[in-house]
């Protein structure tokens, strides 16, 4: 219902619309559709459509946030807002079938952009096209902070010793912190603390053994936290990305 309110503000009606798209959404009885996991995923003549469907999509994830971070605001006008954004990775074609939100929305209402990093791996020019959504993060917010709320790799994961390592966790948040280094990131917060047996998941994602002696993984975050006493020289533009999403 929100979608077709929606088409009949900025469209006038739902034919308008469809005359734009050059794409009908309208269904046999009538009722108006949005986009299918297909549609949200790949090319095609719904193109048009699609990008409308995302802009509604920002209206009202933008809307919620307003009324959240305004209710919050009453009883503690003293921290900042943010919320993690792209659940499963952002940017990852992966996860773009559950339509994760975009760092753009509801941005106006919130203090930082925020990212989430599951799915990085390999080389580190796999990180380094994470970076990317640093400067869309502050292209889109204006400049404001980007925050990496949440990332990670396991050593042990469901019975899976091979894929996942001691050395693999370390790995990873070492070249995960030389991209927040270079990229210029405002912070992050790894998951996770505490090490030993997740019993609900099957899984170890902790940076501290029971014994609460420091994983190598923690250790490469005790170096990246030395480095940000220093904070980088943020670099001239040697080239322009055009962004479009319409």
């Amino acid at each position: 219902g929100k979608w077709l309110r929606w088409i009949e503000d900025r469209y006038g009606s739902v034919e308008n619309a469809e005359k734009d798209w050059e794409f009908k959404v309208t269904r046999p009885d009538g009722s108006v559709g949005g986009p299918t996991d297909e549609q949200a995923t790949n090319d095609g003549p719904w193109l048009k459509m699609v990008a409308a469907y995302r802009r509604f999509a920002d209206d009202i994830i933008s809307k919620g946030y307003g009324r959240a971070v305004r209710i919050i605001s009453e009883v503690d006008p003293n921290h900042l807002f943010g919320v993690r954004t792209g659940f499963g990775g952002t940017g990852q074609p992966g996860i773009a079938h559950y339509f994760p939100f975009d760092l753009i929305s509801g941005i106006k209402h919130l203090h930082y952009t925020s990212p989430e990093g599951y799915g990085l791996g390999g080389d580190y020019i796999n990180y380094r096209r994470a970076g990317l959504l640093n400067a869309y993060g502050r292209f889109v917010s204006g400049g404001k902070p980007v925050f990496w709320s949440e990332y990670g790799v396991p050593h042990y994961f469901q019975g899976n010793t091979t894929q996942w390592s001691e050395e693999g966790q370390t790995a990873y948040f070492r070249d995960m912190h030389r991209m927040f280094i270079e990229t210029d990131v405002s912070g992050g917060a790894g998951w996770w603390w505490p090490g030993g047996h997740r019993v609900d998941e099957d899984s170890d994602f902790g940076m501290i053994n029971p014994d609460r002696r420091p994983r190598p993984a923690a250790l490469e975050i005790l170096k990246v936290a030395e480095q940000y006493k220093t904070p980088p020289k943020r670099t001239p533009p040697d080239y322009w990305i055009e962004i479009d999403r319409d």
